[in-house]
């Protein structure tokens, strides 16, 4: 079988992989870890999307992280109990919820909207716009080879 010039090599696609574990490594010593809060991968995940969209309901929010709707209803009432979000009525529309944060979902916001600072500021003093730009689209263009 002859390589395919135009095809990343096996190499390259291990380099990707090692570039994107360093890269997380780095992120990790400098920003909020997942034991700062004791949260798991999907908590980050439902309370990014909750302080996006407080009016989100389960069924989007099982889509979007791929899991029924019954896990993120575990998810947000374990969230709820350490007092990451509270559940309201919605005053427009009492068959709906709002999801609010609570003193911890504060506290989480505040950190990762400090840490987002953090990254905003090494990006902008280290990478030229045009640089910003060419990783964006490279990354996009990485995560849409994984989507269906």
């Amino acid at each position: 079988m002859v390589d395919d010039p135009h095809q990343p090599s096996i190499e390259s696609a291990a380099q990707i992989n090692q570039l994107i574990i360093d890269l997380w490594m780095a992120t990790e010593r400098s920003g909020p870890r997942y034991e700062d809060f004791d949260l798991s991968s999907q908590q980050h995940a439902l309370l990014d999307a909750i302080i996006k969209d407080p009016r989100v309901g389960s069924q989007e929010l099982a889509e979007t992280l791929g899991v029924s709707k019954g896990a993120v209803s575990q998810q947000l009432a374990k969230l709820e109990q350490d007092d990451f979000i509270v559940r309201e009525r919605d005053e427009r529309d009492g068959r709906k919820q709002v999801l609010r944060l609570g003193s911890r979902g504060i506290e989480y916001d505040t950190s990762v909207r400090g840490y987002e600072a953090f990254l905003l500021e090494r990006y902008t003093t280290r990478l030229s716009p045009q640089d910003v730009d060419d990783i964006v689209l490279a990354l996009t263009k990485l995560k849409s080879a994984f989507e269906q």
